[in-house]
C-alpha cells in the first residue's frame, strides 16, 4: 500500500487501530464490534493511502505535500 502526504481542507475521520466492524445477527441486533475513529482537523498534514489522497486532491478537498528530494548517497551538498 503506497502512502501519500496531504493537507486536507476538510475534517477527515479515519479508523483507529482498535476499530472493529460491527457484526449483526439475523434480526439486526449488534453482536460485536467497536466504533473507534480518529478525527484529523483541516490543515493538518496527514499520510493516507495514495488512491484516497488522489481522490481528495482531484475533488479539490486536499493539497499534496511536496517533500524535498534527498541528494544521492555519496554526494556532498
Amino acid at each position: 500500500m503506497a502512502l501519500k502526504k496531504i493537507i486536507p481542507a476538510v475534517a477527515l475521520h479515519r479508523p483507529k487501530k482498535d476499530f472493529k466492524p460491527f457484526e449483526y445477527d439475523t434480526l439486526g441486533g449488534v453482536l460485536g464490534g467497536k466504533y473507534s475513529v480518529e478525527v484529523v482537523a483541516p490543515g493538518t498534514p496527514v499520510e493516507i493511502d495514495a488512491d484516497e489522497a488522489d481522490e481528495l486532491i482531484a475533488r479539490g478537498l486536499a493539497q499534496e505535500v511536496k517533500t524535498k528530494a534527498e541528494p544521492p548517497a555519496g554526494t556532498a551538498s
